[in-house]
């Protein structure tokens, strides 16, 4: 089976960031016996060739795509033995923030309705892929450049045409919409993605930091404390009714990891567990 780890640079902006990002990635493609594949074509709109992938797909049997824009821990497990090779793993960053508006751009430009539609939105920075998944990535006839670049038309060519999912967990593709949800720093998840990152002066600085945090954590083998806040609300009354979901929190659902008690009412006071 022929297996390739594909990116894309286009640009003095991702040039740089691959300087950075690049050497993670192609350890990552040797560690799980993949070639390691840059586009860099420059014409077009840059985001629209992972479109690419419909032409690699004639030559490699499973694909990983990664964004430049991303570190990759050496830890990280081998995507191809997670996901199976009849479904596209990509994560559903919908669970996490609404994206109705993105899909819309693409419904209205291309003139499809999305039937049942549940909030699934995937994020196309990660994606594996094989052949079976090989038409979703046929260019369309007409391309427009959405907010999102080419992720509204892929998402609603897999809403639409059906495509068999696999949910990758978001410790594969770790964004920032995860920071105040998951209660985890973002070096304890396997791959960090930057996307939508403002300044690109700062993101060149934060990876660098990021992987330098990685290197002095590999010895105590990326370990990280996990950190969740309760904010309850009401007087005093509402606040004791409380006390035995708060009880049943530390001692069975959470001893392992550290809580934030934050009551608000006429008693105002703060407890860390």
């Amino acid at each position: 089976m022929k297996l390739a780890v594909v990116t894309i640079v286009l640009g003095e902006k991702y040039f740089r960031i691959s300087q950075i990002s690049h050497k993670s990635i192609k350890n990552y493609a040797d560690k799980i016996g993949a070639e390691f594949i840059v586009l860099d074509n420059p014409q077009g709109l840059p985001h629209w060739q992972k479109m690419e992938i419909y032409r690699l797909l004639n030559t490699y049997d499973r694909i990983i795509y990664f964004d430049t824009d991303l570190i990759i821990r050496d830890d990280c497990p081998n995507l191809f033995e997670i996901v199976p090779d009849d479904k596209l793993g990509a994560f559903n960053e919908g669970k996490f923030d609404p994206r109705g508006e993105s899909l819309k751009e693409a419904i209205f430009a291309y003139k499809e309705d999305v039937k049942d539609w549940d909030g699934t939105y995937y994020n196309t920075g990660v994606m594996v892929i094989s052949r079976k998944q090989k038409e979703l990535f046929k260019m369309p006839k007409e391309i427009f450049n959405f907010g999102m670049f080419e992720q509204p038309y892929l998402n609603l060519r897999i809403l639409n045409d059906k495509y068999k999912m696999f949910d990758l967990d978001y410790k594969f593709n770790r964004m920032t919409i995860l920071d105040p949800i998951s209660g985890e720093p973002r070096h304890a998840s396997y791959i960090i993605h930057y996307a939508g990152c403002p300044d690109f002066y700062q993101l060149i600085k934060i990876m660098t930091e990021d992987i330098q945090k990685w290197e002095e954590d590999k010895e105590n083998g990326y370990k990280y404390k996990r950190h969740i806040h309760f904010s309850i609300g009401g007087g005093l009354g509402d606040q004791l009714c409380a006390e035995p979901i708060i009880r049943y929190a530390v001692e069975k659902l959470y001893k392992m990891i550290e809580l934030q008690f934050l009551l608000i009412g006429r008693h105002c006071f703060l407890i860390l567990v």
